[in-house]
């Protein structure tokens, strides 16, 4: 894998290079919540590191769909990839990447080393509007190492820290909804669980992180 693992057109050579996981459509219920306006899903959606025997003559990635609304078109996918050529030579990163055909649909996000996008974790306090920092696509960690060097190593946020939420921006129809995504990356950053979705039904209207 190339080490220069720097800007979306580096993850999407990765991802298409993936054999996606089959996914049909999400049946789960919609969550009760407080406000009319704001549906919430539960998904408990898991992307783990493949079975390592499948990893013995390359690398390789799982992939699954994120369809926030429900409606049967993948906004996000959530991505784990890991690679272990030997101990001095190790690619890991979990991203979300966005699904649309004009990459439209982003993740809250910040740059590291200038032209790394990382997704940026959201408290509960805070607003997801069309102002808040975002891009289409994000690392939730990235690792590598190098003939013994580490030459990434951007997993503060995430990794072995929890439940997390997340911010999204993506489009139902031609129309920007706002939404949030609470996520949970292992330990040891090979496996990320998408556990809750939701979003304001109404268009372009802003969503606080965690809202019901």
């Amino acid at each position: 894998m190339n080490k220069k693992i720097a800007q979306y057109s580096a993850l999407a050579v990765a991802v298409a290079a993936v054999l996606p996981i089959a996914c049909k459509k999400d049946k789960t219920p919609t969550n009760s919540t407080d406000d009319p306006n704001i549906t919430v899903r539960n998904l408990n959606l898991t992307v783990s590191d493949v079975d390592p025997t499948k990893r013995l003559s390359g690398p390789a990635a799982t992939q699954s769909f994120i369809d926030i609304d429900n409606n049967g078109v993948n906004d996000f996918s959530a991505i784990v990839y890991y690679y272990k050529y030997d101990t001095n030579n190790i690619d890991l990163y979990s991203a979300i990447i966005d699904e649309s055909s004009d990459t439209s649909n982003k993740v809250t996000s910040y740059f590291v080393s200038g032209d790394i996008p990382m997704v940026r974790a959201k408290t509960t306090s805070q607003i997801m509007e069309s102002t808040t920092p975002a891009y289409y696509v994000g690392y939730t960690a990235l690792y590598a190492k190098y003939n013994g060097d580490v030459t990434y190593n951007f997993q503060n946020e995430f990794r072995g820290k929890g439940d997390k939420y997340v911010g999204v921006k993506f489009k139902i129809g031609s129309q920007f909804h706002y939404g949030w995504m609470k996520i949970n990356l292992s330990t040891d950053g090979k496996s990320l669980n998408i556990i809750d979705v939701a979003y304001d039904n109404r268009a372009n209207t802003p969503i606080t992180i965690g809202a019901r």
